[in-house]
C-alpha cells in the first residue's frame, strides 16, 4: 500500500514531466501532434486549477 502523500507527490512528479515535454519545441513534428500537445497542456492546467479550487473550498 503507497501512502497517500508519496502517491500525491508521484501524480506532480508526472504531471512536471508531462509539462516538460508538452513545452518542449516541437517544430520538427506535425500540426497534429502540436494540436495533441496544446491539449495535454491545456488539460494539465484545467486539473490542477480544479484541483487547487478544491483544496481552498474544501473544509479542513
Amino acid at each position: 500500500m503507497v501512502h497517500f502523500l508519496l502517491a500525491e507527490d508521484l501524480v506532480h512528479e508526472r504531471e512536471a514531466d508531462l509539462r516538460r515535454a508538452a513545452v518542449r519545441v516541437r517544430c520538427e513534428r506535425t500540426r497534429r501532434e502540436r494540436l495533441g500537445w496544446i491539449l495535454v497542456e491545456t488539460g494539465l492546467r484545467l486539473v490542477t486549477a480544479q484541483s487547487s479550487t478544491a483544496r481552498r473550498t474544501s473544509p479542513a
